[in-house]
């Protein structure tokens, strides 16, 4: 069964990872782990991020009434070294992450960084997402 690890940075405030991931799972019966990422040190949350978490917890709730394999974990750090983490503990088989909207070509340039060392170290393949107005598709029946 592949293992799918969506990695979430909460100063993001993106949920297109996680949406990709549930409507990939329903097609290939995978299970999801969904790892919000928390900066380190930081004071308080970061703007939008109570209503991310509000977002995500919808998006959790809808997976698993749809009989899907999910479990949600929060982590403090850096979303690289936390995914590098979770996915040599876990057996991931699939890292989807969404792609910075703001920063620039730097930020670019340092998330490329971040995604080749994660695929230098570990056997995973890794799907980036842009985002954009997404939501999840639900089956008729």
């Amino acid at each position: 069964m592949e293992r799918i690890l969506v990695g979430i940075d909460a100063q993001e405030s993106d949920l297109a990872p996680g949406i990709h991931a549930v409507n990939l799972a329903k097609r290939i019966q995978a299970k999801i782990y969904i790892l919000l990422v928390k900066r380190p040190n930081s004071q308080g949350e970061a703007p939008g991020e109570r209503n991310l978490i509000a977002r995500l917890e919808q998006l959790i709730d809808q997976a698993r009434s749809e009989g899907l394999g999910l479990e949600y974990f929060v982590s403090e750090g850096l979303l690289e070294n936390e995914a590098l983490r979770f996915i040599q503990q876990n057996a991931i088989t699939l890292l989807v992450v969404g792609q910075p909207k703001d920063g620039g070509e730097p930020a670019m340039k340092q998330f490329r960084r971040n995604l080749e060392n994660i695929r230098l170290r570990v056997d995973c393949h890794i799907e980036v997402v842009q985002q954009r107005e997404a939501s999840v598709v639900t089956e008729r029946k």
